[in-house]
């Protein structure tokens, strides 16, 4: 996994970094779909969906969309990267006992 200084200089959609010295704080799930990102409070939740819907995407590329949460800079991570990135930085993980802990979920957010 890529230490934080690396994760930093990853760009947002519009090749735009971060200044130096901010720490990524992960806010939010999101789902990425035809280069789009889709956020909500939770994965496939009912906001999340309604985007979807509007952008028209299938039942199909709902179900395939690629899982992951979104940063305070609109930045995409995947699970693990997310989960990386809270540990990194000390951000509070709400634990699910019955998990593994590999990557996270939309319910280790609060």
């Amino acid at each position: 996994m890529k230490n934080l200084s690396e994760m930093h200089k990853k760009a947002d959609a519009r090749g735009w970094i971060p200044p130096e010295g901010t720490q990524p704080y992960i806010v939010c799930a999101a789902n990425r779909a035809r280069g789009i990102i889709f956020c909500g409070s939770r994965h496939f939740s009912n906001a999340m969906i309604s985007q979807m819907r509007s952008a028209g995407l299938s039942q199909k590329e709902m179900a395939r969309a690629e899982q992951g949460f979104i940063d305070q800079y609109d930045r995409f991570w995947s699970r693990e990267e997310a989960l990386a990135i809270m540990k990194q930085t000390g951000q509070p993980i709400r634990y699910d006992d019955a998990r593994s802990m590999t990557e996270l979920f939309s319910e280790n957010l609060y």
